[in-house]
């Protein structure tokens, strides 16, 4: 019977794997290995990644298998590099309104607690997300989510989080769920009542957290609408008692834990995390060794988000070293949203781990696929370059993984494979 092959990509002049051989999220020394291969080469059967070499060895078995492998499409990547496609896991993608405004104010000098204490930040959201129909929300995050892809996104998180009301945020993830449906990506979805006390409760913040814990939740997961339930513990936002009820409401209901976590201050986010078995914990700008120590214990995965440091002007980073030091399994994400980082390319991501983080090229493309796919429960099937696993991968120029970061502020990709069906990505100018 003959072996019919969709794709075959060849002459691949690095091919990045990412492969996660551990089936664990890659920490300590092994965060450097990404399981390159020079003159690479990979077979794609259907939606699946069949065979994965050098090219001198999938040409032996073509031409062992004596006509019995037949290839559909056969491109040569002389010159190019092949990767896992990005998974961006910590996104709050469906919005509606923005706030430059804000930017600004940083500018001038406002500080991200000040912005919120005016008025602005997560609130000032509310009322555009509140506003808008549910069409509207789903052709504006359609429109972001296909940007990603364009720019190597093959899989992403996206959150509610900005109606904090029951019927808002139901709206807000019937818009998620609808993009998991239509887009190219693959999209988990995430709820966040838990992202800001809402203006009408600010008297009265148990009341809110009893809606979420009780009410809210409970129907979130009847309707099969989100996968992790997620809160922010921060100064200005909820407390990790408050935090605790509300993930622990969520896990009565089958909701994983997720936590926003020590971001501006050391709230005992990543304490929490940990207590909680969270699947991540993300930001971690202010977390204490000791907390992260725990995370590592329990298997929580550390997000990091340069890129909501550099937008909100900041002078200090996540240092790389000391993840690598304590052996903390790290993840990248863009953390795009319209307040502290509009930002949707998952290569910029990885242009700001390095030269803000100091962290290794070949770390922050784990860190931005293979790790990336723990975060939000995919790494069995995607993340990484391996026999079995989905067809998710990107093409991009440059002979080498180091290109990467050092050819920033332009879309390297040129091809996304997603599930075994290729994209070309075009840059034509056309005059009008």
């Amino acid at each position: 019977m003959q072996k019919k092959y969709s794709i075959y990509l060849r002459h691949i002049s690095e091919l990045v794997t990412c492969s996660d051989k551990g089936k664990k999220p890659k920490a300590g020394p092994g965060i450097l290995d990404i399981g390159a291969i020079k003159d690479g080469a990979v077979l794609v059967e259907g939606d699946r990644i069949s065979r994965v070499g050098t090219t001198a060895d999938l040409d032996s078995y073509i031409a062992e298998a004596k006509g019995e492998a037949f290839i559909e499409r056969e491109f040569d990547l002389s010159g190019m590099t092949v990767a896992p496609g990005f998974v961006d896991p910590h996104t709050h993608l469906v919005f509606s309104g923005s706030r430059e405004n804000e930017f600004a104010m940083r500018v001038a000098g406002k500080t991200y607690l000040e912005i919120q204490a005016a008025g602005g930040g997560i609130l000032s959201t509310i009322g555009h997300v509140r506003g808008a129909s549910e069409e509207d929300l789903y052709r504006q995050a359609y429109a972001r989510a296909e940007s990603a892809f364009m720019h190597g996104t093959t899989s992403m998180e996206i959150k509610s989080g900005y109606c904090l009301d029951l019927e808002g945020e139901i709206k807000s993830l019937r818009v998620i769920n609808k993009l998991a449906k239509d887009s190219k990506c693959t999209i988990v979805p995430t709820y966040m009542g838990a992202h800001a006390i809402p203006p009408e409760y600010k008297q009265s913040r148990g009341e809110y957290i009893e809606l979420v814990a009780e009410k809210v939740i409970p129907r979130v997961a009847a309707e099969k609408l989100a996968k992790y339930n997620d809160v922010f513990v921060e100064e200005g936002a909820f407390t990790a008692d408050e935090g605790r009820r509300i993930l622990e409401a969520g896990k009565k209901h089958g909701l994983i834990p997720k936590v926003h976590a020590d971001e501006i201050t050391s709230c005992g986010g990543a304490e929490l995390a940990a207590e909680v078995g969270a699947a991540s914990a993300d930001h971690l700008l202010m977390a204490t060794a000791s907390g992260l120590l725990r995370m590592r214990d329990e298997g929580v995965v550390a997000v990091c988000l340069p890129g909501t440091l550099y937008s909100l002007l900041s002078k200090s980073y996540l240092g790389f070293d000391k993840l690598l030091n304590l052996a903390i399994p790290a993840a990248l994400a863009t953390d795009a949203n319209p307040g502290s980082n509009m930002c949707l390319n998952m290569q910029t991501a990885i242009n700001q781990a390095v030269c803000l983080m100091k962290t290794p090229v070949a770390a922050a493309l784990n860190m931005a696929t293979i790790n990336a796919a723990y975060a939000i429960g995919l790494a069995d099937e995607r993340g990484s370059i391996e026999e079995g696993k989905f067809a998710d991968m990107i093409v991009l120029e440059g002979a080498s993984h180091e290109y990467f970061a050092y050819c920033y502020g332009t879309n390297l990709v040129r091809y996304v494979v997603k599930n075994g069906s290729m994209y070309k990505v075009n840059a034509e100018l056309s005059k009008i």
